[in-house]
């Protein structure tokens, strides 16, 4: 091998290396600990929708260390794309991990998109469903990204 290429495969591997380590060992324990939780959805009748079985086990989870970090809002968005399948289960079958980054997310804030925003035929699509797609998922997190880097939420 020619030294141009060995240092062009050397600049490749590092590059591999650098992407698969960009999260921080914070972001990584978060989202450990995401995956660790176990728990399911359930049909709301009423709502005709599927809710979380127990959402303050999930809450207490994350809760003291958004207290203590509050980049933690961003760790939780930078997640909600992750398509990892989870110990949270939907139907049956697990959800991705993006979808309880979701679920932690708005237990901690709130967003309410003004008048001007709203448009009548076009819900804001920052609120996804339980059986959101990975499109949808990672449609809900640019606009959650932009509502936490402008602190335009409301802590819950």
């Amino acid at each position: 091998m020619t030294s141009a290429a060995s240092r062009f495969l050397a600049a490749l591997v590092a590059g591999v290396v650098i992407a698969c380590c960009a999260c921080s060992p914070m972001q990584d324990s978060l989202r450990s600990e995401l995956l660790t939780f176990e728990g399911r959805y359930d049909w709301y009748g009423q709502d005709k929708r599927f809710v979380l079985h127990d959402p303050a086990r999930l809450e207490q989870k994350v809760a003291n260390r958004y207290k203590q970090n509050p980049k933690t809002l961003d760790e939780l968005v930078d997640c909600m794309s992750d398509t990892t399948p989870s110990k949270l289960l939907l139907e049956g079958k697990p959800v991705p991990l993006g979808q309880v980054c979701y679920e932690t997310l708005t237990m901690l804030i709130y967003f309410e998109p003004d008048a001007e925003s709203k448009n009548k035929t076009k819900l804001w699509r920052g609120y996804i469903s339980a059986k959101a797609n990975d499109k949808e998922r990672e449609e809900a997190q640019k606009e959650w990204r932009k509502v936490v880097q402008q602190h335009l939420y409301t802590n819950l």
